[in-house]
């Protein structure tokens, strides 16, 4: 299994000439307050319960817009579909793609790779730990995608346990 980079050692390679060694100092040298609040949502997003399953909602739907896109989506397409297609309806809302969520890069290092899978990385555990307060009596697991080269890393988040059961009309 692929190691998971060191932060800081992404830090350092990133910006050479800061001479930061502790996180605080990273902090204090590349940071700033008003854009450190945005990363409130990124690192605890919002997590949204409509029609039984549980949504990550870094897009900021809320939850009657989100219960109206899944109740557009059900009247469309789902009379008579299977378990296994609502799985994957849920599955491609709690799908995201690193690259996309940040319109401003800082080359070349914070567009590589190595600074997306040691972002989602960090993620997770976060993430995992919402998903459990939220939900006590459901096991989800979040981390890496698997590869879509043109998609480039991704973080998904899917629930284990209990399956997911498809709502009323589904």
């Amino acid at each position: 299994m692929e190691t998971t980079p060191d932060p800081l050692d992404i830090l350092r390679a990133a910006h050479p000439e800061t001479d930061a060694t502790a996180p605080l100092e990273w902090l204090s040298k590349l940071g700033a307050v008003v854009e450190a609040i945005p990363y409130h949502w990124l690192y605890w997003p919002p997590i949204l319960e409509v029609r039984g399953a549980a949504f990550v909602d870094l897009d900021g739907y809320g939850e009657a817009e989100l219960a109206r896109l899944v109740d557009e989506r059900i009247s469309r397409e789902a009379p008579g579909r299977s378990q296994t297609e609502w799985e994957s309806f849920v599955n491609n809302f709690n799908y995201f793609e690193i690259p996309y969520l940040f319109s401003h890069w800082r080359e070349p290092l914070a567009a590589s790779q190595e600074a997306e899978l040691a972002l989602v990385s960090l993620l997770s555990e976060p993430w995992q730990a919402k998903l459990q307060a939220r939900f006590p009596n459901r096991r989800f697991t979040v981390g890496v995608a698997p590869p879509d080269p043109s998609l480039g890393v991704c973080v998904e988040v899917r629930q284990v346990e209990p399956r997911l059961t498809p709502p009323a009309g589904w």
